[in-house]
């Protein structure tokens, strides 16, 4: 095998041009296939980094509306699963919170979590220093505890042990620290810097149960299955909705993998690019074999040779694989540093970022699948040219110039393979067109406002202490609503507002009733989206009133009862009249809530995220009355960012407690939002792109070889008198023939596979026929095009030359 080595790598350097193409082609493949394979071992194969990461779960909450809808858990629901289940060796509860530091300086937001009950336990955390919470932290009488991260620990305390027992100031609370987290745990959302009690931070009352906004973690006992704690919850859910009809019932448990919360809108996109560098890497092979196929036919005599002295065909065999073993391992070579390159590159362009935990890596699998792609690429490619040997008369082969006189069986071989590559290349271009257009439809959703210059700044206001140890010094805060005059009379601003929520941020929701509404059970409630905002908001984010008018400064009083609503609530009750005057309710129309009058409408907006439907469950807005802990303060202004510093200064002046965090222009965010699909469609055109290159190349190649190949009979043609234009003919004829093999081909895949992008897909059918219509064209037009030089070569072969040849 060394001797076969030796020859197949000095035969590969006697035409370099070829091998360095097959080798340029294979690592390209090989490279985003690797690339692509380390993300997916990220997020579908490796396991979380947690002990026994296999038993930890989630349970959220769900309704029974015209869907079972998912909701989080209230803290005496969760209180109840941890107390009546026997499936978990331990259950505990989290919910993403950001913290204003106070008492350093200008207030500062730190990210952390609320937690409960034996949260570091349940996952196998363990801290580097002092403790970590557990479930006598829930307990009423206990010191307010908090853990840190390893992070703060080394800004905050230059990683001191003195840290235990000393106090960090969190909104209006201090906290005692007692642990701190190891370096590359930042808590189940990933960005976590501190942890404290979720029981003790947001106290339940007797209502509490109805408040539903986090979720349980826990870890399954051992032996016991995912869905035997599913039927077990199932059973204590029913309990529940018996016992408290009023808030539980239709309502159930679902109990989901942790792995599949952490990924689950990851991994499809990652899946889907997956297969499309597949596709390439397909492509990519296709084109080594052909060079190697084409090799191959013209070294026919020297293959037929080595037969007549007594090779056998598995010597020529080994011969192959030696040489596409080299080529292999070559373009393995370069593929993989193109991979370590790549897949930080790609991280870095993404707009989706993994979990810092879940960052591609080289391990044991990665290794193995380069492994086995070596492998099987070599042998695919390398035995590819026996069946063109097939049946060749080895006489004929050993003529002179037998080569020159008729194309066998290596130039259907090719002929197969170059369509092949076609149809790979059409269903990698229909999928680039569909996610094309679906983003291109995207960028022309109307979001229902405006979002071009408009300035958006949260704002946390600072709060009193009502307890032993809490802060001192910060006093009752700033009238939010007095800022306005000032922000108004900033340089260049049109409008100014505040509200409980940005747009494309989220909101809370609440069920409704309207006046006169006909009785609806528990599944039909209709629920809407509430809203809390100051006198000029319409105006300054841009949405459009229809009828009605908006707020203005006499709806700010304690006993006001306007309200605003958009068009779908106002056509779900009054379809066929004006909902101006008419009545709406949060809660049950006999509860205690008070009746609103609406005093205006509002076109739908997309307000909670693109392109969620906004009719499903409309909006409502309600006078800004009141004082909350944090809100956000919102500009229209001809210059958006010089105006937000200004702002945030005025801010301050108010209130030096004042934190002003997540400074951003609305039109910012709604690319944001435009960022995935935005990213899948460029990265789904380059992998097209590439691949449609490659075809070009391969039907350029394989027409030029034909032209070769077939000089004589050219040559017979045009002493016979066969015209310029009947010679064009036969070679374009042949390089069309192919593409329309290969786009039928590839329609056909394109079609069948469809149903894996769907949701991907916005305003765009998987069988859109405009992009189906536009792949036919670009394939038929590029091989025509590609067909063009070998045509006019055609016409370059003297007559008499060619026949004086044989």
């Amino acid at each position: 095998m060394t001797s076969d080595l030796r020859y197949a790598w000095r035969a590969l350097w006697k035409s370099p041009t070829t091998t360095l193409g097959a080798v340029l082609a294979l690592a390209l493949g090989i490279g985003a296939t690797t690339t692509m394979f380390g993300l997916l071992n990220a997020v579908a194969l490796r396991p979380l980094p947690f002990p026994e990461s296999d038993r930890l779960v989630e349970l959220w909450g769900n309704v029974e509306r015209q869907t079972v809808e998912r909701r989080g858990a209230s803290i005496p629901d969760y209180l109840d699963w941890k107390e009546k289940s026997r499936s978990f060796e331990m259950m505990s509860a989290w919910s993403q919170n950001d913290f204003i530091r106070y008492g350093a300086g200008v207030p500062e937001q730190l990210s952390g979590e609320l937690v409960a009950g034996d949260y570091f336990a349940a996952l196998g955390v363990t801290p580097v220093l002092g403790r970590t919470l557990t479930a006598a932290d829930d307990d009423a009488s206990a010191t307010l505890a908090a853990v840190i991260s390893e992070r703060l620990w080394q800004r905050e305390f230059g990683r001191e042990a003195a840290a235990i027992g000393r106090s960090i100031p969190l909104d209006d609370q201090l906290y005692t620290v007692v642990g701190v987290a190891p370096k590359n745990f930042a808590g189940r959302s990933d960005t976590s810097d501190v942890w404290v009690s979720l029981v003790r931070s947001r106290p339940g009352g007797p209502d509490a149960r109805g408040n539903r906004w986090f979720p349980a973690l826990a870890r399954l006992a051992p032996g016991v299955s995912r869905e035997a704690a599913q039927a077990d919850v199932t059973t204590i859910a029913r309990q529940l909705a018996q016992a408290y009809p009023a808030t539980n019932d239709k309502r159930g448990v679902e109990v989901s993998p942790l792995a599949d919360e952490v990924f689950g809108q990851i991994r499809p996109a990652i899946a889907l690019l997956f297969g499309a560098v597949g596709f390439v890497l397909v492509i990519a092979c296709a084109s080594v074999a052909s060079l190697l196929l084409a090799r191959t036919e013209s070294r026919r005599r020297e293959f037929s040779l080595r037969r007549a002295i007594g090779a056998d065909g598995l010597r020529l065999a080994r011969l192959m694989l030696a040489e596409s073993a080299w080529v292999v391992v070559l373009g393995g070579a370069a593929g993989s540093l193109l991979a370590m390159w790549a897949g930080d590159a790609l991280l870095a362009l993404s707009p989706v970022q993994l979990p810092s935990f879940a960052a591609p890596g080289v391990d044991w699998r990665t290794l193995g699948f380069v492994a086995l792609l070596g492998i099987t690429i070599t042998v695919a490619i390398g035995l590819s040219p026996l069946r063109s040997m097939k049946g060749h008369s080895l006489a004929q082969d050993l003529r002179e110039g037998a080569v020159e006189s008729r194309g066998g069986g290596g130039g259907r071989t090719l002929q197969v393979i170059v369509a092949g590559q076609i149809a790979v290349t059409v269903t990698l271009l229909v999928g680039a067109a569909l996610f094309t257009r679906s983003f291109a439809a995207l960028a022309r959703f109307d979001p229902g406002f405006e979002p071009a210059g408009v300035m958006s700044l949260r704002v946390r206001l600072p709060v009193v202490g009502t307890q032993a140890g809490a802060l001192t010094g910060v006093d009752g805060g700033v009238q939010t609503l007095a800022l306005l005059d000032d922000l108004r009379a900033l340089p260049g601003v049109k409008s100014a507002s505040v509200s409980s929520s940005v747009p494309l941020g989220g909101s809370a929701a609440v069920f409704y009733a309207a006046e006169g509404m006909a009785p609806v059970d528990a599944t039909n409630r209709p629920r809407t989206y509430v809203h809390r905002v100051s006198p000029g908001y319409v105006e300054t984010v841009g949405l459009h009133l229809v009828e009605g008018r908006s707020f203005v400064a006499a709806d700010l009083g304690a006993d006001s009862r306007s309200v605003l609503v958009t068009e779908a609530l106002a056509k779900r009750f009054w379809p066929r009249e004006s909902a101006l005057g008419r009545r709406i309710k949060q809660g049950d129309a006999a509860g205690p809530a008070p009746w609103l009058t609406i005093v205006g409408v509002l076109r739908d907006a997309n307000l909670r995220g693109i392109p969620n439907n906004p009719t499903r469950d409309p909006d409502v807005f309600f006078p800004y009355t009141g004082r909350p802990a944090a809100f956000a303060v919102m500009l229209r202004a001809d210059n958006v960012s010089g105006v937000a510093n200004l702002a945030a200064e005025i801010l301050r002046r108010h209130d030096p407690g004042v934190a002003v965090f997540n400074v951003i222009e609305l039109r910012n965010l709604v690319d944001l939002e435009l960022a995935a699909s935005r990213f899948l469609t460029w990265l789904t055109g380059v992998f097209a792109a590439t691949a449609l290159t490659l075809a070009i190349i391969r039907i350029y190649g394989l027409l030029a070889y034909g032209v070769g190949q077939r000089t004589r009979e050219i040559g017979v043609r045009a002493a016979l008198g066969a015209g310029r234009g009947q010679l064009m003919g036969l070679v374009v004829g042949q390089g069309v023939m192919l593409a329309l093999v290969g786009v039928a081909a590839g329609g056909l895949a394109a079609a069948a596979l469809g149903r894996f992008v769907e949701n991907q897909l916005y305003s765009v059918q998987p069988l859109d026929i405009a992009s189906f219509a536009l792949t036919a064209g670009v394939m038929i037009s590029t091989a025509l095009v590609a067909s063009l030089a070998p045509a006019m070569r055609a016409l370059r072969v003297d007559p008499m030359t060619a026949l004086r040849g044989e």
